[in-house]
């Protein structure tokens, strides 16, 4: 039985081994590659394109790991020709292509990107120009910043401004703050009431000069110093029988009443006084209302800076003293002035900061027994 069975299967076997023979299948290994392509690929600052070819036995997807570069097609099959574009920059920076088999992630093959950034002066600021009103009118600060990319430690850059509209141009060398991308410079030898234009420029190392906006200006002379003016009622001059004559008896009429006068350079004063001996007498007394004052004339424009009124000697009671009051106005309250200023003996006050055109009083002090406030002559100083 066993040799019957031996027999069969020898049969079989040699009835397969004259049938037409079936070759085995071997797995399929998807691939994937660019070929024909550098795996790394340098780029200048305002980029460009270039082709990544493509070998593969697969669904495959081209990605990049920055957006400034951009296949032409994310995705696709077998073999191709992929356009790749790399943006434009002013900094340097780096990115991989990346192919990747769909079915087998991991596989995958990559071009590495590099693109050197510029070196250049982007921009320039219009010039800012002040401090033209001088005593001779012929300097001017000028200041202006940039924007730089690219700038190495051995790069030098340099910057300035560009003067026109005079018989020639001027040239002024820029001082740079490095860290804030700043310059600044003085300009001299303007002259003044002159239309001028400037513009600021900066550069790196040799290369072109980068201007920014021009920008107009125009030097003014400053006016001299206003000279100071000196208004003075002087009571022992020729004319101060008649000039003063309307305010001689005040104190010996007792009496409250103000008298204006107008003098040689058509100033007004106001008393409430008297004019005798040439001498100017303010008076208060226990026994009447009437208090001895002098308003100062309004000096439109000018803030006064003294009042001068000496003393010419004391009270027959020895107790006058003055109080300056000041009104802003024109006339109608007085305040005093400050605490410098009240309840004084006679003398030079000298004044800082005070308005213009205020008018000035002078007023003798109230005191229980009276007194009498003598002066010569008043001097009021102005600016």
């Amino acid at each position: 039985m066993l040799k019957k069975f031996a027999s069969f299967f020898a049969l079989a076997a040699a009835v397969i081994a004259c049938e037409p023979g079936v070759e085995k299948q071997e797995p399929t290994v998807e691939t994937i590659a660019f070929t024909n392509s550098p795996k790394s690929v340098y780029f200048q600052k305002n980029g460009g394109e270039f082709t990544a070819q493509i070998e593969a036995n697969c669904d495959w997807t081209l990605t990049c790991t920055e957006t400034w570069v951009t296949p032409a097609k994310a995705s696709g099959n077998g073999n191709d020709n992929v356009s790749v574009t790399v943006g434009t920059t002013m900094q340097g920076r780096e990115a991989d292509l990346v192919l990747e088999c769909v079915n087998v992630p991991g596989r995958k093959d990559i071009i590495h990107i590099v693109q050197e950034g510029g070196k250049e002066i982007s921009s320039v600021a219009a010039t800012v120009v002040t401090d033209l009103v001088t005593t001779d009118g012929t300097t001017a600060s000028l200041a202006s910043s940039f924007v730089a990319y690219g700038v190495k430690a051995e790069d030098v850059v340099t910057a300035g401004f560009t003067i026109t509209g005079g018989a020639e141009p001027i040239e002024v060398a820029g001082i740079i703050d490095a860290a804030a991308s700043t310059f600044t410079g003085s300009a001299t030898g303007l002259t003044p009431d002159t239309n001028y234009s400037v513009k600021a420029w900066a550069r790196i190392n040799s290369d072109e000069k980068v201007y920014g906006e021009a920008a107009a200006f125009k030097p003014e002379k400053e006016a001299p110093p206003a000279e100071p003016v000196t208004v003075v009622a002087d009571f022992t001059d020729a004319n101060a029988t008649t000039r003063w004559a309307s305010i001689v008896g005040k104190i010996a009429d007792v009496t409250a009443d103000e008298v204006s006068i107008t003098d040689e350079n058509n100033y007004v004063w106001k008393f409430s006084g008297a004019c005798l001996d040439g001498c100017l007498w303010l008076e208060t007394t226990a026994k009447a209302s009437m208090d001895g004052y002098v308003i100062l004339p309004k000096l439109e424009g000018k803030k006064v800076t003294s009042i001068d009124f000496p003393n010419d000697g004391p009270s027959p009671s020895g107790k006058a003293r003055i109080t300056i009051s000041i009104s802003t106005d024109g006339g109608s309250t007085f305040a005093p002035v400050g605490d410098d200023y009240t309840d004084k003996t006679l003398g030079k006050f000298e004044f800082t900061n005070q308005p213009e055109g205020a008018i000035y009083k002078i007023t003798n002090v109230k005191v229980s027994s009276g007194g009498r406030s003598k002066t010569t002559k008043i001097t009021i100083t102005a600016i």
